[in-house]
């Protein structure tokens, strides 16, 4: 190990309750000098998974009020925040065909300004890639009272491509590595958006292995 990585760097995650069930793992396969952050309330989280709140981050427009909040918060200092929003934006409520919660045109302005505030405190950031639906299972059997479409999915994941491309900020592709993982959405899930406990390790060992690989290309000084 390279005497820099003796050097403690901190990773605070944003995302919403994909995070919430990959957190422990992600944390667990960081090493002593990374520490791990996020934010709080993963047990207010665990009450309701469908329904924002403490740790669960909710929708684009919630984050970029959360760092808008922070913005003046000097004891908000990590070296690298690690993003998500998206299954928020695209519930439909009242019938499939109602508006997405939020648009996204207005879903790409909020991924902008999120990414302004990082910006301005010198802050690092990386987007983590909205992971998939069991579309059936979520409009069908597990309906949650509002529905959501992979066509949306799609679409809103396009559009957070196209905002960190211009920006040149990484893009960490949990969607593509979760789909990677089994052959059909049963051997994923373990209801209409969530995933089964060996997935959720795979993904937080696969997201702190990106991260130790971007503090070692970044090279870190002491």
């Amino acid at each position: 190990m390279r005497e820099e990585f003796l050097v403690r760097r901190r990773v605070f995650v944003y995302g919403d309750s994909i995070s919430v069930h990959y957190g422990s793992a992600m944390e667990r396969g960081l090493p002593g000098w990374c520490e791990f952050d996020r934010k709080g309330g993963v047990a207010k989280a665990l009450e309701n998974l469908d329904d924002p709140q403490g740790s669960n981050g909710g929708d684009s427009a919630m984050m970029a009020g959360y760092f808008r909040e922070r913005a003046d918060d000097a004891g908000f200092c990590p070296d690298l925040v690690l993003l998500n929003a998206g299954l928020h934006d695209i519930k439909r409520v009242p019938h499939a065909a109602s508006p997405t919660r939020v648009a996204v045109g207005d879903y790409s302005k909020n991924l902008a300004e999120t990414l302004d505030f990082l910006a301005a405190g010198g802050v690092a950031a990386a987007w983590i890639r909205t992971t998939p639906v069991s579309e059936a299972t979520h409009n069908g059997s597990a309906f949650p009272g509002f529905y959501r479409c992979n066509q949306d999915w799609a679409d809103f994941n396009a559009a957070a491509d196209s905002v960190m491309a211009e920006r040149g900020i990484p893009v960490i592709d949990l969607a593509r590595f979760t789909q990677a993982q089994a052959r059909s959405a049963s051997d994923l899930f373990c209801d209409h958006v969530h995933f089964k406990e060996s997935i959720r390790e795979l993904q937080g060992a696969f997201l702190a292995g990106w991260v130790l690989s971007f503090f070692q290309n970044t090279n870190p000084k002491p």
